[in-house]
């Protein structure tokens, strides 16, 4: 018997699919295998009954069917001509294709016209590959409809089919109904049992093994050893090749995904099976989170040599366990409660011996053996035996033009009279250059070369990012484009305005046209007047707020007609805080000042408010309450409660988990109740009567609060489980510090709550609480902890915000606390599918008194006219060059540095750090705002004037302040576009 493997390099290449192949040519002597070569060497060791040939080049193929000509069924066709054309006049009793390439269909058609003679065509079945791209990194999971319809299609008309996991099989006959053969994976698995009982031999070592790609979990193993004690285990590390698909090394993604955890998981390259049997033979856990595998050969080779083994239950090798050998222990790992794993996990480390004793007892009670030697020469006869698949289950081809068909050299007449196809098989001298490019090109580059060839903009702009430089080449670009922005600005005058859907239509053309700074106050001036045409009073409201904050004044005439909308919309505080700004600007410093310190005054006190239920389930005295409102959270209750019963204090009963239903519609008192009941905690449930703000839930859980240190979370947040501990011994061994904030990490994560992918990095290492007036983000609740005693001494949350109520009650603090900053990742934010964010026209409203107000002159005397005048210099200093706790390159401040330096000079008009910055902070100040605003008609010639004015007053200012003394510590990096006023709410909110 002769059978073709339709796939290349099998004694080079390594996975599942090649383990499964390689066992079939080593137990079947009897049966002649053949296999392409790719780039396997041609003396490759290999058994004596298998021959390769050499993989010709693809070739293009001119289809004889009416177009149009899909794409992928045209690659398809091309892939299976290869292979026939590399075999050509050769004959096989089976030629068998595995089920992750995607040709299969189309090589009945390839081998006849390359008059290959073919007994059946196999299908075997080991995982798509549309599968693989799905969850794979970087992908969006939406771009594999191509693939899956290649895959049914030669599922559906293979002669025969056999697999190895009966749930992947049944998977599969859910969607086609036809037969496929089974065979016991056992076959496959090389494990040398145990023949004596486990002694102990130290702590284990935590192993993924596998190829890299997202599929297998790599990314969920390193998350799941950072919730592990990493006093309790050896090392932590992943085995196997990497994965390049993305155009980027899974190696490099998943370093990243260690770091930003604090953890060094070194990525080893694939072992031998010897020496994967050693690491196996030694205290070991295998620990495999996939999200998805057909059966996973891994685990089994481990189980079977006695190592323990967690394995994700999306790995169709539980069900073979449970069902072929329910004897055998394993940890099964539910990913739709990950958290709920952690627990069985840190137990297996833990008592490992126990655990690896049971598994070897089992072991030597009951080995796992199949119970027949593997017969392939009965599989393939049986497939030769039945019938071939009906000519209506072939790939489908259009009718042919038969006399557009000509015979090709070295094709016979037979074969070729009928073809849907005919083949160049003389390539182009074209084709044969890029063969030669590839071909002479080493791997390594082709992998680094993949993204520059798929995305060059993006890799571009990503390489200029990691330059530094990237703030002068974004503004380059706007002055390159600066030569039109006039006539996009004038042509706004000639778009009709008569009915809504003109009005609408005017929008989306404003939405594109203002991409550019330049003149950007212009084209925000004309949307407000359009929203307010179309009745949008609320939206044309934030545009005018923030053309009075970059214009500095109110030259417009916006105030009355503004303050008038803030009022009618309920934010009369919004609208006392532009009349204190904008109304008399000689007095605005005394207004502002003024009305912050009342403020202030106001929010000293707080009177209880009576609840509606209160459940109060608490345990002995506390040292940290968790403060968490609920508001239609009962679905993720259970999973938020889950990891935080992981923390450290927690499970020394030393935290009060206090939980604040403000009138949600959903049933949150019943997921506490059956929490409870199954996982006692110290917790109280109070609800409101109805619904109320986040900072009134505050309000309401700090006065339950009986613990002298404070944290906040929602139930999309979460923490490290040492974070508590850290937090709460930081306060304690400080007692000066007021609040102590960690680093936290934004992740992407599915409905059930597990990580997809990481989205960003608050990073807030060198931080000062100053840094907050900079970027807000520098002081925080996830990842943070402070005591309660601030609000005793400083006062309460402000119930009346509904978005920006956190940023105000930071800045209304922050002249009178101190803070302290931990270098380590503690906190976690959790973006389900359907979070919520703040982020809305709203928000940037109520930051106009949150935020804003605090970045005026009177708001820099509210900050620092009780603090000594070296911490303003400090801050000064900061504006010239500063890092976003969530960005890499450094940003400025101008505006609010000229405002810095003007008080610091106030106060101290020897300043020599002041008297070195303030001209240059002003003059850049009035540059960007010519470059915002024209008062008049402009042309090309102006636009290009004002971009390249402001280039070289940035240039000069930052060679004058370059050379500033050192001990003065400027750092200017004066790139206009990396500006604060560029990177905080200058987005558009887009209403249609």
């Amino acid at each position: 018997m002769r059978v073709l493997l339709a796939l290349p390099d099998l004694y080079k290449n390594t996975g599942g699919g090649q383990t499964v192949y390689r066992t079939i040519i080593e137990t079947t002597p009897s049966i002649e295998f053949c296999y392409l070569r790719e780039t396997e060497a041609e003396h490759q060791q290999r058994p004596s009954n298998t021959r390769t040939f050499p993989l010709l080049s693809r070739n293009a193929l001119r289809l004889n069917t009416p177009p149009p000509h899909l794409d992928y069924e045209r690659n398809a066709l091309e892939e299976a001509d290869a292979i026939a054309r590399s075999v050509a006049g050769q004959s096989f009793d089976i030629v068998e294709t595995p089920d992750f390439l995607t040709f299969g269909a189309a090589l009945r058609e390839a081998c006849a016209y390359r008059g290959v003679k073919v007994g059946r065509f196999v299908l075997s079945m080991h995982g798509n590959i549309s599968t693989s791209i799905e969850l794979n990194w970087g992908s969006a999971g939406d771009r594999v409809l191509e693939y899956a319809v290649l895959e049914e299609r030669q599922f559906a008309t293979a002669d025969g089919v056999y697999g190895i996991s009966r749930s992947y099989i049944r998977e599969w006959q859910d969607r086609v109904d036809r037969e496929v053969q089974y065979i016991d994976p056992a076959h496959f698995v090389h494990a040398e049992m145990p023949r004596t009982q486990w002694e102990g031999a130290g702590k284990p070592s935590l192993y993924c093994v596998g190829r890299s790609e997202r599929r297998k979990g790599n990314d969920l193993f390193i998350e799941l050893v950072r919730w592990l004690n990493p006093t309790s285990y050896d090392k932590a590390e992943q085995i196997g090749p990497s994965d390049y698909s993305n155009g980027t090394s899974s190696t490099y993604l998943l370093e990243s995904v260690a770091r930003l955890r604090d953890l060094n998981v070194p990525h080893s390259p694939a072992l031998s099976p010897g020496d994967l049997a050693k690491r196996y033979s030694q205290p070991a856990i295998v620990v495999l989170p996939t999200r998805y595998d057909t059966l996973n050969l891994v685990a089994l080779e481990a189980l079977f040599s006695g190592c323990p083994v967690a394995i994700s239950s999306k790995a169709g090798v539980c069900h073979y366990l449970d069902d072929a050998h329910p004897h055998l222990p394993y940890l099964r790992l539910d990913l739709d409660d990950f958290y709920g794993n952690v627990g069985a996990m840190q137990d297996l480390v833990e008592n490992y011996d126990s655990h690896r004793r049971a598994l070897h007892e089992a072991l030597l009670r009951d080995p796992p053996r199949p119970a027949t030697p593997l017969d392939m020469e009965r599989v393939y006869q049986g497939i030769l035996d039945a019938p071939a698949r009906s000519s209506s289950t072939r790939l489908e081809t259009r009718p042919v033009d038969r006399s557009s068909a000509r015979p090709k050299q070295n094709v016979s007449e037979a074969s070729s009279a009928g073809a849907t196809y005919e083949a160049e098989d003389v390539p182009s001298l074209g084709r044969r250059v890029a063969r030669l490019i590839r071909s002479a090109t080493p791997t390594e580059w082709k992998n680094h070369l993949r993204p520059l060839i798929r995305a060059p903009r993006r890799f571009l702009v990503d390489r200029l990012r990691q330059t530094g430089y990237f703030g002068d080449a974004q503004y380059f670009a706007m002055l390159a484009d600066a030569h039109r922005v006039p006539n996009r600005l004038n042509n706004l005058g000639k778009r009709s305005e008569r009915s809504q859907n003109e009005l609408k239509d005017k929008l989306r053309g404003i939405y594109h046209d203002s991409s550019n700074l330049l003149f950007r106050c212009n084209f925000w001036l004309d949307l407000a007047r359009v929203e307010r045409l179309r009745g949008q009073d609320l939206m044309a409201a934030t545009y005018e707020l923030r053309l009075l904050r970059l214009l500095g004044e109110d030259r417009l005439g916006l105030v009355p007609r503004l303050v008038e909308t803030l009022e009618e919309h309920g934010f009369s505080r919004e609208a006392e805080g532009v009349l204190a700004q904008y109304a008399d600007p000689a007095a605005a410093p005394e207004r502002v000042h003024a009305l912050l310190k009342e403020r202030f005054e106001q929010l000293r006190h707080y009177n209880e408010k009576p609840w509606a239920v209160v459940d109060d389930r608490r345990m002995g005295a506390a040292r940290v309450a968790v403060i968490v409102s609920l508001y239609k959270a009962a679905d993720k209750l259970h999973f938020f409660l889950t990891a935080l019963s992981r923390q450290s204090l927690v499970q020394r009963g030393e935290v009060e988990i206090i939980l604040v239903d403000s009138g949600s519609p959903t049933d949150e008192k019943a997921a506490f109740e059956a929490f409870q009941a199954e996982h006692p905690l110290s917790m109280v449930y109070a609800r409101s009567a109805g619904r109320e703000t986040i900072q009134a839930a505050w309000n309401r859980g700090i006065k339950l609060a009986t613990a002298p240190h404070l944290v906040f979370l929602g139930v999309d947040e979460t923490l490290y489980p040492e974070a508590l501990e850290v937090l709460a011994d930081e306060l304690d061994k400080h007692p000066e510090t007021d609040w102590v904030m960690a680093n936290s990490l934004v992740t992407a994560v599915d409905e059930h709550g597990l990580h997809k992918n990481d989205i960003m990095a608050y990073d807030r290492r060198g931080a000062t609480k100053d840094h907050v007036y900079l970027e807000t983000c520098y002081l925080s609740w996830v990842g943070g902890m402070y005591r309660k005693s601030i609000h005793d001494r400083f006062g309460y949350y402000d119930e009346t915000f509904r978005g920006a109520g956190d940023t105000e009650f930071k800045n209304r603090l922050l002249p009178h606390i101190n803070v302290r900053f931990v270098d380590s990742m503690l906190g976690l934010f959790l973006n389900y599918p359907d979070g919520q964010t703040t982020a809305s026209p709203m928000a940037e409203i109520e930051d106009s008194r949150a935020w804003y107000l605090h970045r005026t002159a009177g708001g820099v005397r509210y900050a620092f006219d009780a603090r000594p005048v070296e911490d303003a210099e400090a801050l000064l200093r900061l504006c010239t060059g500063y890092r976003k706790s969530y960005c890499g390159h450094l940003s400025t401040d101008v505006e609010y540095g000229s405002l810095l330096a003007d008080h610091v000079l106030s106060r101290e008009p020897g300043s020599a750090l002041a008297t070195a910055l303030a001209p240059g902070l002003h003059a850049l100040v009035e540059q960007l705002r010519r470059l915002e605003f024209s008062p008049h008609t402009t042309s090309r010639r102006d636009a290009i004037g004002r971009m390249t004015r402001a280039w070289r007053t940035a240039r000069s200012w930052q060679k004058e302040h370059e050379r500033a003394p050192p001990e003065l510590g400027v750092r200017a990096q004066y790139k206009l576009s990396n500006d604060n006023r560029y990177e905080q709410h200058s987005w558009l909110w887009k209403s249609v």
